[in-house]
This record gives structure tokens, sequence and C-alpha cells, in this order.
């Protein structure tokens, strides 16, 4: 009724009928638009959520450190003469060490609560050393010059800190398992850790190319530069030279590092005692060393070859 009477209306003033069609459309879109701005408005109004003073609080509760493990500064004067520092977790109760390697994106100072839940529950001295360029070292990181510093760190753990006749155990994760390899292919050693391990800079960097935005994935490719390609040896060259019980962890969800990398490195392995601990619906970055499986793993692994009393 209301329409046919704005269409007499109109039609009283010699406008056409598509004129008065058209005039009455754009009414009801914006009469449409209106309605549903304050639709909108009633929904955020409904939806409001209250904030009180908990939320204002984001609690996380940490271990306090033990009268039993004394931590220490420690410097390395390496052979080129650059100042490398680190940090030693001790205990006199202690009969085994430890040589930590961490990931690329750490230093000592974000690794401190992870080193001293190793040392604590593996019963373990800890040593760890920031690399070149990272955290309290001086220099300039590179692999060929890391690589040396790791086997400097190992000898001045087991020569000057009065522990040669105790087991030493090398741990590595991401980055850092390519310098644990290292040591456990030119040291002697008495157990391997590699936490999502790296086989090659061949293998490795291309799949990268996973955490490009979708719409270039496909139109790039990442491949690593002739330095890189030339190092040798890589890490799947030197983990057949391991003859010491071996703990390969890895997440099957990792995309930095992909899980096939990790079962790659392990198959390499020269070692006679292997043992694999994959972490379902984990990533590279979410690997706690304090929550099961690992945690499980790690104590298993040195309980049976190590001292855990």
């Amino acid at each position: 009724m209301i329409i046919k009477q704005l269409i007499c209306k109109y039609e009283a003033n010699g406008l056409n009928y598509k004129f008065v069609m058209r005039s009455i459309k754009i009414q009801s879109t914006r009469i449409t638009l209106i309605v549903c701005v304050f639709s909108i408005l009633l929904i955020f109004i409904s939806c409001t959520k209250t904030v009180t003073e908990k939320d204002l609080f984001y609690p996380r509760r940490l271990p306090l450190m033990s009268d039993k493990v004394k931590w220490k500064n420690v410097s390395l004067v390496t052979k080129d003469s650059t100042t490398i520092r680190g940090w030693l977790f001790r205990s006199q109760e202690y009969k085994q060490s430890m040589l930590y390697f961490y990931g690329n994106g750490e230093t000592l100072y974000s690794s401190q609560f992870k080193l001293y839940w190793l040392s604590i529950n593996l019963k373990c001295n800890i040593l760890a050393f920031d690399y070149r360029g990272y955290g309290f070292s001086d220099g300039a990181p590179s692999f060929i010059t890391i690589s040396n510093d790791a086997l400097e760190e190992y000898d001045y753990l087991k020569d000057s800190l009065n522990i040669s006749d105790m087991p030493i155990f090398v741990f590595g994760y991401s980055i850092g398992t390519t310098f644990a390899i290292k040591v456990a292919a030119n040291r002697k050693v008495d157990g391997l850790i590699l936490m999502a391990p790296m086989t090659s800079a061949a293998e490795t960097i291309p799949e990268w190319k996973r955490f490009l935005p979708w719409y270039i994935r496909w139109c790039i490719n990442l491949q690593p530069d002739d330095a890189l390609l030339t190092l040798h040896p890589q890490p799947d060259e030197m983990i057949q030279n391991i003859d010491c019980p071996l703990l390969v962890i890895h997440g099957d969800e990792d995309k930095r590092i992909p899980i096939k990398l990790g079962k790659r490195i392990f198959e390499k392995a020269g070692s006679k005692h292997k043992h694999w601990c994959e972490v379902t619906g984990h990533g590279h970055n979410d690997l706690n060393i304090n929550v099961s499986p690992i945690s499980d793993s790690l104590l298993t692994f040195m309980n049976f070859y190590g001292i855990i009393q």
C-alpha cells in the first residue's frame, strides 16, 4: 500500500515508473544499511568483556636454584685469540658432565633454566658457552669458527675442570646439533643427544620455503650459497663417524627441520646403540625437555649410559 502511494505521488509530479522504482530501491538499501549498522553495534555491546584484576597478570612459576648446584662464570680464549664466555653448573656430588650447544635463536641467558633443569635432573655438571657474537661472547659467528670452538670447549671441560675421569655427554639442539656432532666425531664422549638435528645445508635450507607467503612460495626456491654447500664435513657426514650411544629427539610437526631429516641422521649414525624419541604434536620451538616423552627419554638414556644416583 505504501509503495503504491509513493508511485502515485511521484506520477502526479510527472515522474515515470522506472525512476520511481529506482528511488524506492535506494531508500530500501539505505534502510537495510542502517539496520545492519545498528545490529552490529548491538552485537558488540552485548559481547562486552569485563576485565578484572586477574586478567592483568600472567604468572609463571619457576624452580628455585638448588644449593647443590653452583653457578659459575667461565671464559675461554680460543686459538685465534677470541674470548668466548659461558656458564658452568657444577656440584661436588655429580659424577658426570655434559657439554651443551643451544639453538640459533637462543643465548645462555635464555637457556639458563633449561641448563639448570638438565643439571639437577640428570645429575650432571653442565658447561655451555655463548657462540661468537652471541650473548656474552666476542667475535662473529661462522660454522668453521664455532665448530673449532666446540672442540676447544670439550678440551677445556676435560682438562681444566678436573673432571678427566668422569663420563662426558654432549647435547645439541637445532643448529647446535652440528657442533655437538663435531665434538662426538672428534673426541671421546660417552653419549650424544641431538634434538631436532639438521642433516646438511643442501637438504635443510630448501625446507624453509614453507615459511614464505603462499602467493610467492610457488615461484621461489631457497638454495644455500656455494660457501655453505662446500663446507665439509656436513653433519650427515660426521654422524657416520660416531661410535658412542646416541639419542635423537624430534617433533613430528617440525616445519623448520622436518622430522624426516632427524630420521636420516639417526639412520646414518655409526653408533651401535641408537635411541629414537618422536614427540607427537610438537614442532621445532616447543620441544620442552622437562615434559614427557622428552624428559623420560633423557632420564632413561642417562640412567643407562651415565651415572644417576
